[in-house]
Protein backbone atom coordinates (compact mmCIF):
# COMPACT_ATOMS: atom_id res chain seq x y z
CA UNK A 1 0.00 0.00 0.00
CA UNK A 2 1.30 3.46 -0.90
CA UNK A 3 2.63 5.72 1.84
CA UNK A 4 3.13 9.45 1.47
CA UNK A 5 5.49 11.76 3.33
CA UNK A 6 5.24 15.53 3.01
CA UNK A 7 8.27 17.76 3.64
CA UNK A 8 7.07 21.09 5.06
CA UNK A 9 9.01 24.06 3.63
CA UNK A 10 12.00 21.82 2.99
CA UNK A 11 12.54 21.17 6.70
CA UNK A 12 10.07 18.98 8.59
CA UNK A 13 8.81 15.57 7.45
CA UNK A 14 5.08 14.88 7.94
CA UNK A 15 4.12 11.23 7.49
CA UNK A 16 0.51 10.90 6.38
CA UNK A 17 -1.43 8.36 8.46
CA UNK A 18 -4.97 9.56 7.72
CA UNK A 19 -6.98 9.34 4.46
CA UNK A 20 -7.76 13.06 4.76
CA UNK A 21 -5.13 15.79 5.44
CA UNK A 22 -6.35 19.35 5.89
CA UNK A 23 -3.89 22.15 5.04
CA UNK A 24 -4.21 25.85 5.81
CA UNK A 25 -3.38 28.80 8.02
CA UNK A 26 -5.71 27.73 10.84
CA UNK A 27 -4.06 25.88 13.70
CA UNK A 28 -6.76 23.18 13.58
CA UNK A 29 -5.44 21.88 10.24
CA UNK A 30 -3.27 18.76 10.17
CA UNK A 31 -0.60 20.85 8.42
CA UNK A 32 -0.76 24.50 9.46
CA UNK A 33 1.08 27.60 8.25
CA UNK A 34 -0.11 30.01 10.97
CA UNK A 35 2.32 32.81 10.05
CA UNK A 36 1.68 32.81 6.31
CA UNK A 37 -1.04 35.36 5.49
CA UNK A 38 -1.02 34.22 1.84
CA UNK A 39 -2.46 30.88 2.93
CA UNK A 40 -6.22 30.65 3.51
CA UNK A 41 -7.57 29.34 6.82
CA UNK A 42 -8.65 26.06 5.19
CA UNK A 43 -6.62 26.26 2.00
CA UNK A 44 -6.51 22.75 0.55
CA UNK A 45 -6.71 19.06 1.37
CA UNK A 46 -5.10 15.78 0.33
CA UNK A 47 -7.34 12.72 0.03
CA UNK A 48 -6.23 9.11 -0.22
CA UNK A 49 -8.27 7.07 -2.68
CA UNK A 50 -7.88 3.64 -4.25
CA UNK A 51 -5.83 5.06 -7.12
CA UNK A 52 -3.53 7.28 -5.06
CA UNK A 53 -3.34 10.62 -3.28
CA UNK A 54 -5.29 13.59 -4.65
CA UNK A 55 -4.71 17.29 -4.03
CA UNK A 56 -7.82 19.51 -3.86
CA UNK A 57 -7.82 23.30 -3.56
CA UNK A 58 -10.74 24.44 -1.36
CA UNK A 59 -11.42 27.77 -3.03
CA UNK A 60 -8.39 29.47 -1.50
CA UNK A 61 -7.82 33.18 -2.03
CA UNK A 62 -4.30 32.93 -3.49
CA UNK A 63 -4.47 29.52 -5.09
CA UNK A 64 -2.46 26.31 -5.07
CA UNK A 65 0.07 25.10 -7.65
CA UNK A 66 1.42 21.61 -8.33
CA UNK A 67 4.85 21.74 -10.00
CA UNK A 68 3.97 25.27 -11.12
CA UNK A 69 0.57 24.32 -12.58
CA UNK A 70 -2.47 25.96 -10.93
CA UNK A 71 -4.72 23.39 -9.22
CA UNK A 72 -8.23 23.66 -10.59
CA UNK A 73 -10.46 21.04 -9.02
CA UNK A 74 -8.20 18.14 -8.08
CA UNK A 75 -4.90 16.65 -9.24
CA UNK A 76 -3.26 13.27 -8.65
CA UNK A 77 0.02 13.49 -6.72
CA UNK A 78 3.19 11.76 -7.89
CA UNK A 79 6.46 11.02 -6.16
CA UNK A 80 8.73 14.08 -6.31
CA UNK A 81 5.93 16.64 -6.74
CA UNK A 82 6.18 20.11 -5.22
CA UNK A 83 3.04 21.88 -3.93
CA UNK A 84 2.93 25.63 -3.32
CA UNK A 85 0.18 27.28 -1.26
CA UNK A 86 -0.51 30.96 -1.83
CA UNK A 87 2.82 31.24 -3.63
CA UNK A 88 4.85 31.01 -0.43
CA UNK A 89 4.40 27.86 1.71
CA UNK A 90 5.61 24.60 0.24
CA UNK A 91 5.20 20.84 0.56
CA UNK A 92 7.49 18.29 -1.06
CA UNK A 93 5.89 14.93 -1.91
CA UNK A 94 7.54 11.55 -1.40
CA UNK A 95 5.44 8.49 -2.22
CA UNK A 96 6.54 4.98 -1.30
CA UNK A 97 4.62 2.39 -3.32
CA UNK A 98 5.33 -0.26 -0.66
CA UNK A 99 6.94 -2.68 -3.10
CA UNK A 100 10.10 -4.41 -1.77
CA UNK A 101 13.33 -3.84 -3.63
CA UNK A 102 14.21 -6.63 -6.07
CA UNK A 103 16.50 -9.20 -4.54
CA UNK A 104 19.94 -9.25 -6.03
CA UNK A 105 20.81 -12.31 -8.00
CA UNK A 106 23.09 -14.75 -6.27
CA UNK A 107 25.97 -13.71 -8.47
CA UNK A 108 28.46 -13.65 -5.60
CA UNK A 109 28.78 -17.15 -4.32
CA UNK A 110 30.22 -17.91 -0.93
CA UNK A 111 33.83 -19.12 -0.61
CA UNK A 112 32.53 -22.53 0.40
CA UNK A 113 30.65 -22.98 -2.86
CA UNK A 114 33.63 -21.85 -4.97
CA UNK A 115 35.86 -24.42 -3.34
CA UNK A 116 33.66 -27.33 -4.40
CA UNK A 117 35.24 -30.26 -6.22
CA UNK A 118 35.85 -29.45 -9.91
CA UNK A 119 34.18 -31.75 -12.46
CA UNK A 120 36.14 -34.23 -14.52
CA UNK A 121 37.58 -32.94 -17.85
CA UNK A 122 35.09 -34.96 -19.96
CA UNK A 123 32.13 -33.67 -17.92
CA UNK A 124 33.49 -30.13 -18.06
CA UNK A 125 33.74 -30.29 -21.83
CA UNK A 126 30.17 -31.55 -22.17
CA UNK A 127 29.00 -28.88 -19.76
CA UNK A 128 30.80 -26.13 -21.69
CA UNK A 129 29.32 -27.34 -24.97
CA UNK A 130 25.83 -27.28 -23.49
CA UNK A 131 26.48 -23.84 -22.05
CA UNK A 132 27.60 -22.47 -25.42
CA UNK A 133 24.53 -23.88 -27.16
CA UNK A 134 22.22 -22.47 -24.47
CA UNK A 135 23.90 -19.09 -24.62
CA UNK A 136 23.64 -19.04 -28.40
CA UNK A 137 19.95 -19.84 -28.18
CA UNK A 138 19.38 -17.07 -25.66
CA UNK A 139 21.22 -14.56 -27.84
CA UNK A 140 19.12 -15.61 -30.82
CA UNK A 141 15.89 -15.24 -28.87
CA UNK A 142 17.04 -11.85 -27.62
CA UNK A 143 17.63 -10.66 -31.18
CA UNK A 144 14.17 -11.85 -32.21
CA UNK A 145 12.59 -10.21 -29.16
CA UNK A 146 14.32 -6.89 -29.85
CA UNK A 147 13.20 -6.99 -33.47
CA UNK A 148 9.57 -7.72 -32.50
CA UNK A 149 9.63 -5.05 -29.81
CA UNK A 150 10.95 -2.56 -32.34
CA UNK A 151 8.14 -3.38 -34.76
CA UNK A 152 5.52 -3.08 -31.99
CA UNK A 153 7.00 0.19 -30.79
CA UNK A 154 7.07 1.58 -34.33
CA UNK A 155 3.46 0.52 -34.89
CA UNK A 156 2.33 2.05 -31.61
CA UNK A 157 4.25 5.28 -32.06
CA UNK A 158 2.73 5.81 -35.47
CA UNK A 159 -0.84 5.58 -34.08
CA UNK A 160 -0.54 6.67 -30.45
CA UNK A 161 -3.51 8.66 -29.17
CA UNK A 162 -2.46 10.96 -26.33
CA UNK A 163 -6.00 12.12 -25.49
CA UNK A 164 -6.95 12.72 -21.84
CA UNK A 165 -10.32 13.19 -20.17
CA UNK A 166 -11.22 14.98 -16.95
CA UNK A 167 -14.67 14.82 -15.34
CA UNK A 168 -15.81 18.40 -14.66
CA UNK A 169 -19.39 17.72 -13.56
CA UNK A 170 -20.81 16.51 -11.21
CA UNK A 171 -18.43 17.40 -8.37
CA UNK A 172 -16.67 14.71 -6.39
CA UNK A 173 -18.53 13.86 -3.18
CA UNK A 174 -22.02 14.78 -4.40
CA UNK A 175 -25.08 12.69 -3.56
CA UNK A 176 -26.99 12.02 -6.80
CA UNK A 177 -30.75 11.56 -6.37
CA UNK A 178 -31.96 12.46 -9.89
CA UNK A 179 -30.62 12.26 -13.43
CA UNK A 180 -27.61 14.51 -14.07
CA UNK A 181 -25.34 15.15 -17.04
CA UNK A 182 -21.79 13.86 -16.73
CA UNK A 183 -19.55 16.37 -18.50
CA UNK A 184 -15.91 15.78 -19.40
CA UNK A 185 -13.13 17.93 -20.77
CA UNK A 186 -11.20 15.97 -23.41
CA UNK A 187 -7.85 17.07 -24.78
CA UNK A 188 -6.79 15.93 -28.29
CA UNK A 189 -10.26 14.47 -29.05
CA UNK A 190 -9.47 14.06 -32.76
CA UNK A 191 -8.09 10.55 -32.16
CA UNK A 192 -10.94 9.45 -29.84
CA UNK A 193 -13.59 7.07 -31.17
CA UNK A 194 -15.67 6.73 -28.00
CA UNK A 195 -15.82 7.60 -24.28
CA UNK A 196 -17.10 4.86 -21.94
CA UNK A 197 -18.33 5.70 -18.42
CA UNK A 198 -18.28 3.44 -15.37
CA UNK A 199 -19.65 3.56 -11.83
CA UNK A 200 -17.45 1.26 -9.82
CA UNK A 201 -16.62 -1.39 -12.41
CA UNK A 202 -20.03 -1.29 -14.11
CA UNK A 203 -20.44 0.45 -17.45
CA UNK A 204 -23.56 2.63 -17.56
CA UNK A 205 -23.18 4.82 -20.66
CA UNK A 206 -20.97 5.74 -23.62
CA UNK A 207 -20.71 8.56 -26.15
CA UNK A 208 -19.35 8.49 -29.71
CA UNK A 209 -18.96 12.20 -30.33
CA UNK A 210 -17.86 15.43 -28.71
CA UNK A 211 -18.42 16.79 -26.13
CA UNK A 212 -18.88 13.15 -24.90
CA UNK A 213 -21.61 14.13 -22.41
CA UNK A 214 -23.81 11.34 -21.03
CA UNK A 215 -26.71 11.14 -18.59
CA UNK A 216 -26.35 9.43 -15.20
CA UNK A 217 -29.66 8.40 -13.64
CA UNK A 218 -29.37 6.63 -10.26
CA UNK A 219 -32.68 4.86 -10.93
CA UNK A 220 -30.99 2.94 -13.76
CA UNK A 221 -28.09 1.78 -11.60
CA UNK A 222 -28.09 -1.55 -9.73
CA UNK A 223 -29.80 -1.41 -6.33
CA UNK A 224 -26.58 -2.29 -4.51
CA UNK A 225 -25.10 1.07 -5.52
CA UNK A 226 -27.80 3.02 -3.65
CA UNK A 227 -26.61 2.20 -0.13
CA UNK A 228 -25.20 5.65 0.70
CA UNK A 229 -21.56 4.65 0.21
CA UNK A 230 -19.25 6.46 -2.18
CA UNK A 231 -18.54 4.87 -5.57
CA UNK A 232 -16.01 5.87 -8.19
CA UNK A 233 -17.17 7.47 -11.44
CA UNK A 234 -14.57 7.17 -14.19
CA UNK A 235 -14.23 7.47 -17.94
CA UNK A 236 -12.18 5.35 -20.36
CA UNK A 237 -11.39 6.65 -23.85
CA UNK A 238 -11.31 4.34 -26.89
CA UNK A 239 -9.03 5.49 -29.70
CA UNK A 240 -9.77 4.96 -33.40
CA UNK A 241 -7.79 1.74 -33.47
CA UNK A 242 -9.96 0.32 -30.66
CA UNK A 243 -7.31 0.60 -27.95
CA UNK A 244 -8.42 1.62 -24.44
CA UNK A 245 -6.88 4.73 -22.88
CA UNK A 246 -7.47 4.54 -19.13
CA UNK A 247 -7.67 7.83 -17.25
CA UNK A 248 -6.37 8.60 -13.76
CA UNK A 249 -9.12 11.13 -13.08
CA UNK A 250 -11.92 9.56 -11.01
CA UNK A 251 -14.49 11.16 -8.73
CA UNK A 252 -16.50 9.71 -5.83
CA UNK A 253 -20.31 9.88 -5.73
CA UNK A 254 -23.08 8.63 -3.46
CA UNK A 255 -26.47 7.62 -4.89
CA UNK A 256 -29.95 7.98 -3.40
CA UNK A 257 -32.98 6.59 -5.21
CA UNK A 258 -35.56 6.64 -2.43
CA UNK A 259 -38.36 9.15 -2.93
CA UNK A 260 -38.25 11.92 -0.34
CA UNK A 261 -41.63 13.04 0.95
CA UNK A 262 -41.97 16.71 1.85
CA UNK A 263 -41.83 17.40 5.56
CA UNK A 264 -44.82 18.72 7.45
CA UNK A 265 -44.33 22.13 9.05
CA UNK A 266 -46.21 22.83 12.26
CA UNK A 267 -47.30 26.44 12.75
CA UNK A 268 -47.40 27.51 16.39
CA UNK A 269 -47.57 30.73 18.30
CA UNK A 270 -44.15 32.39 18.14
CA UNK A 271 -42.60 34.83 20.58
CA UNK A 272 -43.54 38.28 19.35
CA UNK A 273 -40.07 39.61 20.17
CA UNK A 274 -38.39 37.17 17.80
CA UNK A 275 -37.94 37.75 14.08
CA UNK A 276 -39.79 35.19 11.96
CA UNK A 277 -37.64 32.48 10.37
CA UNK A 278 -37.53 32.94 6.58
CA UNK A 279 -38.41 30.20 4.16
CA UNK A 280 -35.71 27.60 3.53
CA UNK A 281 -33.64 28.43 0.47
CA UNK A 282 -32.42 25.86 -2.02
CA UNK A 283 -29.33 24.01 -0.84
CA UNK A 284 -26.42 24.44 -3.31
CA UNK A 285 -24.41 21.40 -4.30
CA UNK A 286 -22.55 20.24 -1.22
CA UNK A 287 -21.11 16.76 -1.55
CA UNK A 288 -20.49 14.03 0.99
CA UNK A 289 -16.74 14.67 0.89
CA UNK A 290 -17.39 18.36 1.60
CA UNK A 291 -19.65 17.29 4.46
CA UNK A 292 -16.89 15.09 5.86
CA UNK A 293 -14.42 17.99 5.76
CA UNK A 294 -16.83 20.37 7.51
CA UNK A 295 -17.81 17.81 10.18
CA UNK A 296 -14.12 17.11 10.83
CA UNK A 297 -13.38 20.81 11.24
CA UNK A 298 -16.35 21.29 13.57
CA UNK A 299 -15.28 18.35 15.73
CA UNK A 300 -11.85 19.96 16.16
CA UNK A 301 -13.55 22.73 18.14
CA UNK A 302 -14.59 20.20 20.79
CA UNK A 303 -12.44 18.45 23.36
CA UNK A 304 -11.52 14.94 22.20
CA UNK A 305 -13.06 15.39 18.75
CA UNK A 306 -10.22 13.59 16.96
CA UNK A 307 -11.06 10.19 18.47
CA UNK A 308 -14.16 9.61 16.34
CA UNK A 309 -14.55 7.68 13.10
CA UNK A 310 -16.98 9.16 10.57
CA UNK A 311 -19.14 6.42 9.09
CA UNK A 312 -20.13 6.98 5.45
CA UNK A 313 -23.84 6.40 6.16
CA UNK A 314 -23.69 9.02 8.92
CA UNK A 315 -22.14 11.58 6.55
CA UNK A 316 -24.82 10.93 3.94
CA UNK A 317 -27.57 11.46 6.55
CA UNK A 318 -25.95 14.72 7.72
CA UNK A 319 -25.66 15.86 4.11
CA UNK A 320 -29.39 15.28 3.56
CA UNK A 321 -30.41 17.02 6.77
CA UNK A 322 -28.52 20.27 6.08
CA UNK A 323 -31.33 21.49 3.82
CA UNK A 324 -33.52 21.97 6.90
CA UNK A 325 -31.09 24.55 8.30
CA UNK A 326 -30.30 26.54 5.16
CA UNK A 327 -32.28 29.69 5.95
CA UNK A 328 -31.17 33.31 6.01
CA UNK A 329 -30.81 35.25 9.24
CA UNK A 330 -29.69 32.73 11.88
CA UNK A 331 -26.57 34.80 12.70
CA UNK A 332 -28.64 37.94 13.35
CA UNK A 333 -31.04 35.95 15.54
CA UNK A 334 -28.15 34.45 17.53
CA UNK A 335 -26.20 37.68 18.10
CA UNK A 336 -28.42 39.12 20.91
CA UNK A 337 -27.74 36.00 23.02
CA UNK A 338 -23.96 36.07 22.56
CA UNK A 339 -22.95 37.27 26.04
CA UNK A 340 -25.61 35.19 27.79
CA UNK A 341 -24.49 31.94 26.11
CA UNK A 342 -20.77 32.60 26.49
CA UNK A 343 -21.14 33.29 30.21
CA UNK A 344 -23.68 30.53 30.93
CA UNK A 345 -22.01 27.73 28.98
CA UNK A 346 -18.30 28.55 28.89
CA UNK A 347 -17.44 30.72 31.89
CA UNK A 348 -19.88 29.33 34.47
CA UNK A 349 -20.11 25.66 33.44
CA UNK A 350 -16.77 25.19 31.62
CA UNK A 351 -18.39 23.61 28.55
CA UNK A 352 -16.89 23.71 25.05
CA UNK A 353 -17.64 27.07 23.44
CA UNK A 354 -19.55 25.80 20.34
CA UNK A 355 -21.89 23.50 22.30
CA UNK A 356 -24.53 26.06 23.30
CA UNK A 357 -24.65 27.63 19.83
CA UNK A 358 -24.75 24.43 17.77
CA UNK A 359 -27.44 22.93 20.01
CA UNK A 360 -29.53 26.09 19.77
CA UNK A 361 -29.20 26.04 15.97
CA UNK A 362 -30.06 22.35 15.92
CA UNK A 363 -33.11 22.54 18.17
CA UNK A 364 -34.65 25.98 17.53
CA UNK A 365 -32.64 27.85 14.85
CA UNK A 366 -32.35 30.59 17.52
CA UNK A 367 -36.09 31.08 17.77
CA UNK A 368 -36.90 30.88 21.53
CA UNK A 369 -40.67 30.94 21.17
CA UNK A 370 -42.64 28.19 22.89
CA UNK A 371 -43.19 25.22 20.61
CA UNK A 372 -44.78 21.79 20.94
CA UNK A 373 -41.38 20.18 21.61
CA UNK A 374 -40.32 22.55 24.41
CA UNK A 375 -39.37 26.13 25.20
CA UNK A 376 -36.39 28.42 24.74
CA UNK A 377 -33.40 28.21 22.42
CA UNK A 378 -32.64 24.64 23.45
CA UNK A 379 -36.19 23.23 23.56
CA UNK A 380 -35.59 21.60 26.96
CA UNK A 381 -39.00 20.55 28.25
CA UNK A 382 -40.13 21.13 31.82
CA UNK A 383 -40.66 17.39 32.21
CA UNK A 384 -36.98 16.70 31.47
CA UNK A 385 -35.93 19.41 33.88
CA UNK A 386 -38.16 18.00 36.62
CA UNK A 387 -36.72 14.52 36.03
CA UNK A 388 -33.28 16.03 36.53
CA UNK A 389 -34.25 17.71 39.79
CA UNK A 390 -34.37 21.30 38.52
CA UNK A 391 -36.58 23.75 40.39
CA UNK A 392 -37.18 26.58 37.94
CA UNK A 393 -38.25 28.97 40.66
CA UNK A 394 -34.98 28.44 42.52
CA UNK A 395 -32.78 28.70 39.41
CA UNK A 396 -34.61 31.40 37.45
CA UNK A 397 -36.83 33.28 39.89
CA UNK A 398 -39.68 34.83 37.96
CA UNK A 399 -38.09 34.35 34.52
CA UNK A 400 -39.47 31.67 32.21
CA UNK A 401 -37.82 29.44 29.63
CA UNK A 402 -39.37 31.62 26.92
CA UNK A 403 -38.12 34.88 28.42
CA UNK A 404 -36.84 37.16 25.60
CA UNK A 405 -33.36 37.47 27.13
CA UNK A 406 -33.08 33.68 27.51
CA UNK A 407 -31.13 33.88 30.79
CA UNK A 408 -33.27 31.21 32.46
CA UNK A 409 -33.14 28.85 29.47
CA UNK A 410 -29.36 29.31 29.26
CA UNK A 411 -28.81 28.56 32.95
CA UNK A 412 -30.87 25.37 33.11
CA UNK A 413 -29.78 24.01 29.71
CA UNK A 414 -26.10 24.60 30.56
CA UNK A 415 -26.51 22.88 33.92
CA UNK A 416 -28.27 19.97 32.27
CA UNK A 417 -25.64 19.65 29.53
CA UNK A 418 -22.88 19.83 32.12
CA UNK A 419 -24.44 16.85 33.93
CA UNK A 420 -24.26 14.88 30.67
CA UNK A 421 -21.01 16.09 29.08
CA UNK A 422 -18.73 16.45 32.09
CA UNK A 423 -20.28 14.26 34.77
CA UNK A 424 -21.57 11.27 32.79
CA UNK A 425 -19.67 11.09 29.48
CA UNK A 426 -16.42 12.75 30.63
CA UNK A 427 -16.22 15.27 27.79
CA UNK A 428 -17.54 13.01 25.02
CA UNK A 429 -19.74 15.46 23.11
CA UNK A 430 -21.26 13.03 20.59
CA UNK A 431 -22.58 10.54 23.13
CA UNK A 432 -23.75 13.43 25.31
CA UNK A 433 -25.76 14.87 22.42
CA UNK A 434 -27.23 11.44 21.71
CA UNK A 435 -28.44 11.26 25.35
CA UNK A 436 -30.25 14.62 25.41
CA UNK A 437 -33.64 14.12 27.07
CA UNK A 438 -32.38 11.41 29.42
CA UNK A 439 -32.08 11.96 33.19
CA UNK A 440 -28.43 11.62 34.30
CA UNK A 441 -29.11 8.21 35.89
CA UNK A 442 -30.53 6.87 32.61
CA UNK A 443 -27.63 8.42 30.69
CA UNK A 444 -25.16 6.71 33.04
CA UNK A 445 -26.96 3.39 32.50
CA UNK A 446 -26.74 3.93 28.73
CA UNK A 447 -23.02 4.68 29.01
CA UNK A 448 -22.50 1.42 30.93
CA UNK A 449 -23.78 -0.52 27.90
CA UNK A 450 -21.22 1.03 25.54
CA UNK A 451 -18.17 -0.97 24.38
CA UNK A 452 -14.66 0.00 25.42
CA UNK A 453 -13.89 1.18 21.88
CA UNK A 454 -16.70 3.46 20.78
CA UNK A 455 -14.93 5.56 18.14
CA UNK A 456 -17.35 4.44 15.41
CA UNK A 457 -20.38 5.96 17.16
CA UNK A 458 -22.72 5.34 14.20
CA UNK A 459 -22.30 1.59 14.55
CA UNK A 460 -22.42 1.71 18.36
CA UNK A 461 -25.60 3.80 18.69
CA UNK A 462 -28.63 1.91 17.34
CA UNK A 463 -31.55 4.05 18.60
CA UNK A 464 -33.23 6.00 15.79
CA UNK A 465 -34.00 8.89 18.16
CA UNK A 466 -30.39 9.13 19.34
CA UNK A 467 -29.08 8.97 15.79
CA UNK A 468 -31.49 11.74 14.80
CA UNK A 469 -30.13 13.98 17.59
CA UNK A 470 -26.56 13.50 16.36
CA UNK A 471 -27.40 14.03 12.69
CA UNK A 472 -29.29 17.24 13.44
CA UNK A 473 -26.49 18.50 15.68
CA UNK A 474 -23.88 18.20 12.92
CA UNK A 475 -26.15 19.28 10.06
CA UNK A 476 -27.01 22.46 11.97
CA UNK A 477 -23.41 22.97 13.04
CA UNK A 478 -21.80 22.79 9.60
CA UNK A 479 -24.42 25.10 8.07
CA UNK A 480 -23.95 27.62 10.90
CA UNK A 481 -20.16 27.51 10.59
CA UNK A 482 -20.05 27.51 6.75
CA UNK A 483 -22.91 29.78 5.62
CA UNK A 484 -21.26 30.88 2.36
CA UNK A 485 -20.75 27.28 1.31
CA UNK A 486 -24.51 26.75 1.65
CA UNK A 487 -25.43 29.91 -0.26
CA UNK A 488 -26.26 32.05 2.80
CA UNK A 489 -24.57 35.26 1.67
CA UNK A 490 -25.88 37.45 4.51
CA UNK A 491 -24.84 35.18 7.38
CA UNK A 492 -21.45 34.73 9.04
CA UNK A 493 -19.74 31.73 10.71
CA UNK A 494 -21.30 31.16 14.11
CA UNK A 495 -17.82 30.85 15.69
CA UNK A 496 -17.47 34.63 15.38
CA UNK A 497 -19.82 34.85 18.37
CA UNK A 498 -17.70 32.69 20.66
CA UNK A 499 -14.13 32.80 19.32
CA UNK A 500 -13.15 35.32 21.99
CA UNK A 501 -13.86 32.63 24.60
CA UNK A 502 -11.37 30.24 22.99
CA UNK A 503 -8.68 32.82 22.33
CA UNK A 504 -9.07 33.17 18.54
Amino acid sequence: MEKITLKINGETDFEVTSPLVMIGRGSDNAIAFPEDTNVSRYHARIEQREDGFWLIDQGSSNGTTLNGTPVEGEMLLQDGDTILFGGTSQLGVTIDDGKPAEEEEDADESPESSSATAPAPEEAAKSNKTLYLTAGGIVGLAVVFIAVAGIVYWARSSSTCDATARIVSPDSGETISAAVDVEVKVTNPQCVQKAVFYVGEKEFASSNSEPFTVSLDPKNLPDDLSDGDLYGLKVVLIDKSGARISQSNEIALAFETLEQKPGKTEVTEANTQTSPIPQVTQNPKVGVIDTQTMVTNLLKQFSGGSKYKLDQEFLVEVNKKTSEYVSEGYFARATPYKDTINVGYVIEQNLDAPLGYVLAMSRSKFNPGKQSDGEGLWRISKEVLEQNGFNLAEVCGTESLSDPKQKCSTKVSALYLKSLVLNVFEGDVIYSVSAIGMPPNDAAAFKATLPANREDFWKVIKSAKQREEIVRFFAAGIVAENPQRFGLKKDRPISELYKITIGN
